[in-house]
């Protein structure tokens, strides 16, 4: 007998769009390119700030520029490139009618009206999986989501979580 899970018609909304941004885009930031330019600008930036300013003797304008470099950096930035790509993805045709995926042995099928993908388990390189979305990576940067909620119930997307851990074999 063959495994197929069939999801109910969803869409995705604004805030799983933001979750899967976010976890995708802190997943990539752990590659070693991304590692060495996370050390220089992400953290580099605001010791510098606050060298300078210490440097010139005001400590708390050193304080408020690492403050402010910090909340530039690690929350306006990311939030400002998951509304953009929020903005994307939902003027997208093919994303703006509900959508359904099929996952059995050979893959994942996505279809809609103007939509039918079919991916293959050779195209995905690891699943990730949170509580409210479950994602196929095809590299370390993009992945096709799935919400939990298309299931039917949890028990249904959990049982899909695992059977796509099998299918990865050690690649999730």
């Amino acid at each position: 007998m063959t495994d197929t899970y069939q999801s109910q018609p969803y869409q995705l909304t604004q805030s799983e769009m933001r979750e899967f941004y976010f976890l995708t885009y802190y997943r990539s930031a752990r590659r070693p390119g991304a590692v060495l330019v996370n050390l220089i600008f992400f953290i580099g930036f605001p010791v510098y700030l606050y060298w300078d300013q210490l440097r010139a003797g005001h400590i708390t304008a050193a304080l408020i520029w690492v403050l402010a470099a910090v909340i530039f950096i690690y929350g306006l930035v990311p939030f400002v490139l998951s509304v953009i790509a929020w903005n994307r993805y939902r003027k997208t045709p093919a994303n703006q009618s509900p959508r359904t995926v099929t996952v059995d042995a050979e893959g994942l099928a996505f279809s809609n009206d103007l939509l039918n993908t079919r991916f293959g388990w050779g195209a995905i390189t690891a699943f990730r999986r949170s509580a409210r979305l479950m994602m196929f990576y095809g590299n370390a940067n993009s992945a096709f989501m799935v919400p939990v909620r298309a299931f039917a119930t949890p028990e249904t997307a959990e049982a899909l979580g695992n059977f796509a851990l099998k299918q990865l074999d050690g690649r999730a």
